[in-house]
């Protein structure tokens, strides 16, 4: 019998919500400020051949630099560095009536627990081994449970 481990299992979201949806300043978020300056952003290119000549970095990466500056400076403001990286999920869980199929006919539930989930996103990563060799690892990007609702009663 060879058993299976998982190791370095990681939950988080590259995408740092938790500093996204904070105030920037009136009427606007940190996303939206960090969009709003990566679109502004530019370079110096004096010689034309694509990159700053001060920075050497194209555009696109002056743009994703600026960015992620944003998020930083934010992210510092709001409490350091331990907000980034985390999974988000936003939840609606109230009790509701409904029904389920019992083959002769439909049977009424009542107050069952309604969960909604309105917005869960997140990154999982994982190392895995069998019979404590290790075989790779596994890794899921932006899984994204938005819009799923759970009802769960019992009898």
């Amino acid at each position: 019998v060879l058993g299976m481990g998982i190791s370095n299992l990681t939950i988080g979201q590259d995408s740092r919500p938790f500093i996204g949806n904070q105030a920037a300043g009136p009427g606007i978020t940190v996303e939206q400020a960090a969009q709003s300056q990566a679109a502004s952003a530019s370079i110096v290119d004096a010689d034309t051949d694509g990159f700053d000549d001060t920075t050497g970095l194209t555009l696109a990466e002056t743009q994703a630099a600026t960015y992620t500056a944003v998020y930083d400076s934010a992210e510092s403001t709001v409490g350091g560095t331990g907000l980034s990286n985390m999974a988000y999920v936003g939840m609606t869980i109230q009790t509701t009536d409904t029904s389920y199929n019992a083959g002769a006919g439909s049977v009424a539930i009542t107050q069952a627990l309604d969960i909604s989930v309105d917005s869960m996103s997140m990154d999982i990563a994982m190392d895995v081994s069998i019979g404590g060799n290790g075989i790779g690892s596994v890794a899921v990007n932006d899984l994204d449970l938005s819009g799923t609702t759970l009802k769960i009663y019992g009898h």
